[in-house]
């Protein structure tokens, strides 16, 4: 199973390497709802760790965002911004519709006219198909009268 992204919409960057997901969510708790945080460290990359904060209402990203940039946590100077919005995915542009049947009385009425030539349709369209639904009640079985069997009181 694919493990869900975290979606923050605040990003800190230059964390202490002792600060913990934990110690994050506390810093931020007292602008508002801390619904999730999550810091992630690079071994390679000098500079400290980078956070994400998803914090609600989104009034309070503005006044987290003023009061912590440029804090010190420990001995690192936390840089605090809000996080990019992802890009809207491009949708596909809609297939052509295949045309629409011809009524009984528009087929009724070709038929006295003369043939047209054949119309050329694209051939990739796909069949028509017509789904016909019944409701019908059920019958009603009827049994016939009970004989009692033999030694049986009636």
């Amino acid at each position: 199973m694919r493990t869900p992204v975290f979606k923050g919409n605040v990003v800190v960057s230059n964390l202490p390497s002792t600060m913990t997901a934990d110690d994050l969510a506390d810093l931020f708790d007292q602008y508002g709802l801390v619904l999730g945080a999550k810091i992630e460290r690079w071994h390679d990359r000098p500079g400290g760790a980078q956070g994400m904060v998803d914090l609600a209402p989104d009034t309070s990203v503005d006044k987290a965002i003023a009061a912590l940039h440029g804090s010190m946590v420990g001995a690192q100077k936390l840089s605090v911004r809000r996080a990019p919005k992802p890009a809207a995915k491009a949708k596909k542009p809609a297939a052509p519709r295949p045309p629409l049947p011809v009524p009984f009385s528009a087929a009724k009425d070709a038929m006295a006219r003369p043939a047209a030539p054949p119309m050329a349709f694209p051939a990739n369209t796909a069949p028509v198909r017509k789904v016909v639904v019944e409701y019908r009640t059920p019958r009603r079985i009827v049994l016939p009268p009970r004989t009692p069997r033999s030694g049986e009181a009636s």
